[in-house]
Parts: C-alpha cells; sequence; structure tokens
C-alpha cells in the first residue's frame, strides 16, 4: 500500500520540482536581463541642476592653507530630433553661480553669477567665459546605449575659450569641454544583471601635470524607488592617474584615493534622476624644489528637475 502510494506520488512531485525549477529559472532570467537605455522623444525637454564642492587643504613649507570652491548649474536638455538608433538634442547650461575662496588669511571670496549684470575683481575676469557659455546650444548626437556620436559647440562659446589665459586655454579649450559633456551621458551594455560591473576611460589635458586619466567603474545594484518612481541603482567608483611627461612642470604622486557614488536612473523616462560622488585624495606635488602635501575632498551632484511652468 505504502510503495504504491509512493510510486503514484512521485511522478506528481517530480513535476512539481520540475514546475518550481522552471519558474525560479524563468524569473532569474527577468531579473538577470535588464536592457538600460536612454529614451528621447523630438521636442521633449528635461531641466537638470548640478552641484559641485571641492575642498583643498595644503601644507606648502610648514604653512597649513585651505581653499573652497562651489559650483552650481542649472541645465535644460531639448530633444531636436528623436531617432532609433540615434538622436539629437541641445544641451543649454542657463545658470552658473560659483564661489571660491583662495587660501590665505587674507584672501576674499570671489563670487560669479550669471545672472548678475556686473562683476568685480576676479569675477568681472571669469564674466566673458561663463557668459559665452550662457543660454547657447550645444548639439549632442547620442545612441540608445548612451554613446556621444558628436558633439558640435556654438562658435561663441569657441572663441571666448581660445582666448582665455595660456593656463586655462587647454582645461577649458574645446576638447576638454566635449568631453565633459560626454562623461554626463553613462555608457551602458546591452544588458546588466545585478552586481555585474563595467568601464569606461576619461582623458583631460592638464597643462602642468600633463594626462589626467579617468577611470570610471559601474556596477549595477537593482532595481529601487526613489521619489515615488521606480529606478534602477547604480554604483560608481572613480580612479584617477596622472601621465607625465618627462618636461612636466611639475610631478604628482597620488598617495591615497577613494570615491563613492550611486546614479539612480529611470529606465522608464529614459533619463537619470539624480546622481552623487564623493571622493578624498592625498596627493604629493613637487614643483620648483618644493614639495606641497594636498588633501583634496569633491563632493558633486546632479539632480532631475521638475518641468519649467508655462
Amino acid at each position: 500500500m505504502h510503495a504504491n502510494l509512493r510510486t503514484a506520488v512521485r511522478p506528481v512531485l517530480l513535476m512539481l520540482a520540475l514546475f518550481v525549477a522552471m519558474v525560479a529559472v524563468q524569473r532569474g532570467r527577468a531579473r538577470a536581463d535588464v536592457e538600460l537605455r536612454w529614451k528621447f522623444e523630438s521636442g521633449e525637454t528635461v531641466r537638470f541642476t548640478t552641484s559641485t564642492e571641492v575642498l583643498q587643504d595644503m601644507e606648502i613649507g610648514g604653512q597649513q592653507l585651505a581653499s573652497k570652491m562651489t559650483q552650481i548649474m542649472d541645465m535644460t536638455w531639448k530633444v531636436k530630433e528623436a531617432g532609433e538608433d540615434e538622436s539629437t538634442l541641445d544641451v543649454t547650461i542657463d545658470h552658473v553661480h560659483v564661489e571660491m575662496t583662495p587660501p590665505g588669511p587674507a584672501a576674499k571670496a570671489i563670487v560669479y553669477d550669471s545672472k548678475n549684470e556686473t562683476h568685480e575683481g576676479q569675477a568681472a575676469m571669469m564674466a566673458p567665459l561663463f557668459g559665452a557659455m550662457i543660454n547657447q546650444p550645444m548639439t549632442l548626437t547620442v545612441t540608445p546605449l548612451g554613446e556621444v556620436k558628436d558633439i558640435k559647440l556654438p562658435e561663441g562659446m569657441i572663441a571666448a575659450m581660445q582666448k582665455a589665459g595660456p593656463g586655462a586655454k587647454e582645461v577649458l579649450s574645446e576638447d576638454a569641454m566635449k568631453q565633459t559633456i560626454s562623461r554626463v551621458m553613462i555608457a551602458f551594455p546591452e544588458s546588466v544583471a545585478t552586481g555585474k560591473s563595467w568601464e569606461s576611460n576619461f582623458e583631460t589635458k592638464n597643462p602642468i601635470l600633463g594626462t589626467q586619466k579617468a577611470l570610471t567603474t559601474y556596477t549595477y545594484v537593482g532595481p529601487e524607488e526613489a521619489e515615488g518612481r521606480s529606478v534602477e541603482k547604480l554604483d560608481v567608483n572613480v580612479q584617477l592617474s596622472f601621465d607625465q611627461p618627462a618636461d612636466a612642470q611639475a610631478k604628482a604622486t597620488i598617495k591615497e584615493q577613494a570615491s563613492e557614488g550611486a546614479i539612480l536612473f529611470d529606465n522608464k523616462q529614459g533619463m537619470p534622476l539624480s546622481t552623487s560622488m564623493n571622493s578624498q585624495m592625498k596627493l604629493e606635488l613637487s614643483a620648483g624644489g618644493q614639495m606641497i602635501d594636498q588633501a583634496i575632498t569633491t563632493k558633486v551632484m546632479m539632480k532631475q528637475l521638475p518641468p519649467a511652468k508655462e
């Protein structure tokens, strides 16, 4: 009797086990295969604000010095033409606010705001360059995976960069600006799974230290809820290095560095809801026979703003 019962029940249990296993596999696949995509609609407008804070502590000849810089930048992205393979959009800087406190006890804060018509001192020297960036659309051609195919800068912006001083000319060059804009776009692989990582590399010319390299590692964490939206979270880590020529004006040695960041991407909208990055670095600079120990703390945030009121 018991043997017959076991014989009868065994196929049922086997089928049930197979069914449960198949469901688990299908659920696993559903969770594993996530396709992150930028999405654009012709005429669509999305607004962002970014904030950057940089704190620098330096020791020069036994003297402790500190400086601080904060910057707020508001931008509007407007899709000119949306396509299946690539889309074009205009990125316009609407507003810039910069505050800098140079090192030294007697140093005066420098404040620039693009909404102000007049500026004094160092801020007045910054005004022509920033003024050439405000309300000047930069046209990007991008793919759904976030690859930037082309960037066109307005002539006025390029002319202002070319008039910048010798040190600022390379930092604020057309290539440097294009690199900066490209970094805003997150380039995705075809699909991601929880724990999957991928990398991107960016290089920036530094007139004093040579080539600065940034290796960014993205790791897909999974779905989350934020501000009433379903978003996909990415962890971000950035490691910096310098490729310095033998005749570099200064030598830089990175003693320590650490970074931690996150991106919340609204995959339904096809746009980031927010990004954040905190980093710390201890640097040793050697220039003109003098050693400078420097500690740099950087905080960067970007957040999507509500639609502008009509």
